[in-house]
Order: structure tokens, then C-alpha cells, then sequence
């Protein structure tokens, strides 16, 4: 029995090594897929890191040119509506002038009729 006890001890010691022996195996795979992991994880956030900063410049890049574009638009269409302003009032003299023009022409074409008018009624009394 007590040999049998022995046999039974060197067993379980030799099948308690092999676990031991095994779990450390599994252990060390275990830690070298955690620290593979690790680096790929490092690697992947700089590399979102840097396309971030990538992107936020183009993003400040892209409402630069919004913002420039939009003071040019306002820009534009202020100078749109003073020339607007320059050609209502450049309209408003046309007419003005047209206007004067017109009556000129009445009154001087009255006049001439008038004038014919007394020469033939001078004629006619002589």
C-alpha cells in the first residue's frame, strides 16, 4: 500500500507538473497575444489619432473657404444693390430729362403753330 501510495504521489506529482508546465505554456501564449494585441490596439488609435487631425485641418480648411465665400456673397450682392441704386437714380434723371425735353418740343412746336397761325392771318388780312 505504501508503495502503491508512493507510485500514486509520483503521479499526481508528475501530473501535477504537467499542469503547471501546461499552464504556463497557455500563460506565456496568452501574455504574448495580449501584448500582440496591445501593439496592434497602439498602432490602430495612432493611426485614428492621425487621420483625426487630418480630418479637424480639413474640416477648419473647408469653413475657411464657407466663410470667405460667404463674405464675398454678401459682398457681392451689397455691390449689386448700390449699382442697382446708382442705375434707378441714373433712370429717374433719363426720365427727367426726357420729360423737359418733351415739353420743350410742345411748347416750342406751340409756339411755331402760333406763329404760322398769325403770319396766315396777316396774309389773310392784307
Amino acid at each position: 500500500m505504501e508503495r502503491e501510495f508512493s507510485e500514486y504521489r509520483q503521479r499526481t506529482a508528475a501530473l501535477i507538473k504537467g499542469l503547471a508546465d501546461t499552464a504556463e505554456t497557455k500563460n506565456k501564449a496568452l501574455a504574448t497575444i495580449v501584448a500582440t494585441h496591445t501593439e496592434v490596439t497602439r498602432k490602430a488609435v495612432s493611426d485614428m489619432r492621425g487621420q483625426l487631425l487630418n480630418t479637424e485641418a480639413i474640416a477648419r480648411h473647408i469653413q475657411n473657404e464657407l466663410d470667405q465665400g460667404a463674405l464675398a456673397w454678401k459682398q457681392a450682392k451689397a455691390d449689386f444693390e448700390d449699382e442697382r441704386k446708382k442705375l434707378e437714380a441714373t433712370r429717374k434723371q433719363l426720365e427727367s430729362r426726357l420729360n423737359w425735353r418733351d415739353w420743350l418740343w410742345f411748347a416750342l412746336a406751340l409756339i411755331g403753330m402760333i406763329g404760322i397761325g398769325i403770319a396766315i392771318g396777316m396774309h389773310l388780312a392784307h
